[in-house]
């Protein structure tokens, strides 16, 4: 599902240069976009929760968003660098490439984690029984 939503960003970024002044063709393009960014957005904390355990979600979490503010802070930047259609293609190909690379990922079974330890099985209590 994730690598949908990347090509559909890509897909999206991609065709915008070529809607030119269509404003329908332009909503198309940011439809495209906006889905696959907000499933994306959606999906992420169970991504994470899924592959590396419930136990491990927090700091992997932490690790991730440090560079996902530091991209979407200097996006801006690189667009203006850019100054044109450039910046669409390139991030539209990362996106594509993104999805591209979770191909061999869709295809693994997921991971299976140990049982997280409950209070009771730390402490040997049980409900209802004295301590």
């Amino acid at each position: 599902m994730t690598g949908v939503s990347f090509a559909l960003q890509g897909a999206g970024l991609l065709a915008l240069p070529l809607a030119g002044t269509s404003l329908p063709l332009t909503l198309a393009c940011i439809v495209a976009f906006s889905t696959g960014y907000g499933t994306s957005v959606i999906a992420r904390p169970s991504i994470v929760a899924d592959s590396f355990g419930v136990p491990q979600f927090a700091g992997i979490l932490a690790v991730m968003t440090v560079p996902i503010a530091l991209s979407r802070a200097g996006a801006p930047l690189a667009a203006t660098w850019l100054g044109d259609w450039r910046f669409l293609v390139a991030i539209g190909l990362a996106a594509l490439l993104a999805a591209i690379a979770l191909i061999p990922l869709s295809r693994t079974p997921p991971v299976d984690h140990p049982p997280v330890p409950t209070q009771d099985s730390v402490t040997g209590h049980h409900c209802g029984a004295a301590p």
